[in-house]
């Protein structure tokens, strides 16, 4: 667990006047500064989030925030302890809190802010779409808003070490347009590591992202470089067609092509995302992820001097390449806090309320999108700046040149319409598991890709039979 406290100048005056016994300040009584525990499950985030918050002390003198970042598994024991205990931290989230939120049976616990937030104006749709995303994830008596998930989304590009590609005799990111080509540019890359005693082209492993990233995210991505449109797959997870349709079979077979050729470890599902799979591409034994925007910075805080750059997920035609933006979904928290808030001095003076507009508003946001690139439906008085690595070498070119049919596609996924119609406080479709086991026994050769298919179709009946 690592702790980080920001202290403001005005504390060491304060700490100054208290050692030479002076608790006055010009005949005034010196106030007690507030603050705000802020617990997050992303490491790896701190220096970005110390930015954020830092920009918030300096306008709120009178406001501490106390930044403590746990790892994934750390973060999930303790706000469930703190929890139970009535003290858990104001404000905390990340990735992973969607597993400690807002249940439709603990959902009391978390506080309502839905008359709190003051941005409601800034996003699509406004309170009215999130009170209602919130009823169906929670049960139709929750009449209330118990946390945010981030106004920030992010979106899915293939990323690789520009001077390995070099090394290795390869095209520029321009040359990735079709299947095809990604099969070739993935043998090409096979040749040149196994000459030089490395390992494969793409990783991937198991762990905090590894089931979510392989069964959801991956299967919305990968589905589309087959059929082009994800319209019909939306239609499948609000049970309007049938995840039996052969084209969806195709994931199933890619995930076992790409493991059959060597183009992704062998049994990579027991090994470890960051021990193994992340620590790989930033030791250049792997050179090529397919990610979202954190991977960029994680390699590039490894070492600031990396060369990477990437390209859109390709097409079986070449053409109607949509990046598909990972869904903003209402209903699923990622930044909660606790209901008894409401009776810790930091709400009765406002300075919670303060903390929490200003980490969910558009000063923060903006910032947060500029520097990691992500996407965001939040409006802006002012352009963003994106500086991100992922965003100058992919995004900023996406309907130019090259990548003139490329664009990005903000329509929500089927994934995200319909994580009500699953029973109880599982997930096992839309969070990812399941797909992700059936994956599994297809590549075992335990399953056929039929089997799969009809497992999850089942799956999903067996949902809406109890909506």
């Amino acid at each position: 667990m690592k702790r980080f406290v920001f202290v403001s100048c005005f504390i060491l005056i304060v700490a100054s006047l208290a050692l030479s016994g002076g608790q006055k300040e010009a005949g005034k009584e010196v106030a007690k500064k507030a603050t705000i525990e802020f617990v997050s499950q992303l490491p790896e985030y701190e220096a970005r989030y110390q930015a954020v918050w830092e920009v918030f002390m300096k306008e709120n003198p009178e406001i501490d925030i106390e930044m403590v970042m746990l790892n994934d598994q750390d973060f999930r024991v303790q706000i469930d302890s703190r929890m139970a205990a009535g003290t858990a931290p104001e404000l905390f989230g990340g990735s992973g809190s969607q597993q400690v939120g807002p249940t439709k049976n603990n959902y009391k616990n978390f506080l309502d802010i839905k008359e709190i937030y003051r941005y409601w104006d800034r996003l699509p749709g406004g309170k009215d779409t999130w009170l209602k995303n919130s009823r169906l994830e929670l049960g139709r008596e929750a009449n209330g808003i118990y946390g945010l998930t981030f106004e920030m989304t992010y979106w899915w590009s293939f990323l690789y070490h520009r001077d390995m590609a070099k090394e290795a005799g390869l095209g520029d990111k321009y040359s990735v347009k079709t299947v095809d080509d990604l099969r070739q540019w993935l043998a090409k890359w096979k040749g040149y590591l196994d000459s030089q005693g490395l390992l494969t082209p793409l990783d991937l492993g198991a762990g905090s992202c590894g089931s979510w990233c392989s069964g959801q995210e991956f299967f919305q991505v990968y589905a589309a470089m087959e059929v082009e449109s994800l319209d019909r797959l939306d239609d499948v997870y609000t049970g309007k067609a049938s995840f039996t349709d052969p084209q969806w079979g195709w994931f199933f077979e890619w995930m076992k092509e790409m493991v059959d050729k060597k183009w992704l470890p062998n049994e990579w599902w027991t090994r470890d995302w960051e021990q193994d799979m992340e620590s790989n591409n930033i030791a250049k034994k792997v050179p090529a992820l397919l990610h979202g925007p954190w991977m960029w910075q994680k390699l590039e805080q490894a070492n600031p001097d990396v060369d990477l750059t990437g390209f859109p997920v390709p097409t079986k035609s070449g053409k109607n390449r949509k990046i598909k933006v990972s869904p903003l979904v209402p209903s699923k928290y990622s930044w909660a806090s606790p209901a008894n808030v409401v009776d810790r001095e930091s709400f009765k003076t406002g300075a919670f309320q303060k903390a929490l507009n200003f980490w969910a508003g558009p000063e923060s946001v903006k910032m947060q999108v500029e520097d990691w690139g992500e996407l965001t439906v939040m409006e802006f008085e002012s352009p963003l700046e994106v500086t991100s690595t992922q965003w100058q070498e992919v995004g900023a070119e996406v309907g130019k040149g090259s990548w003139a049919d490329v664009s990005f596609d903000f329509n929500p996924w089927g994934v995200s319409q319909a994580p009500h119609l699953i029973p109880g406080e599982a997930d096992p479709i839309l969070g990812g598991q399941f797909i992700f086991d059936q994956v599994i026994f297809v590549i075992q050769g335990k399953k056929s890709v039929k089997e799969a298919q009809q497992a999850i179709q089942d799956q999903l009946e067996r949902a809406y039979d109890n909506r």
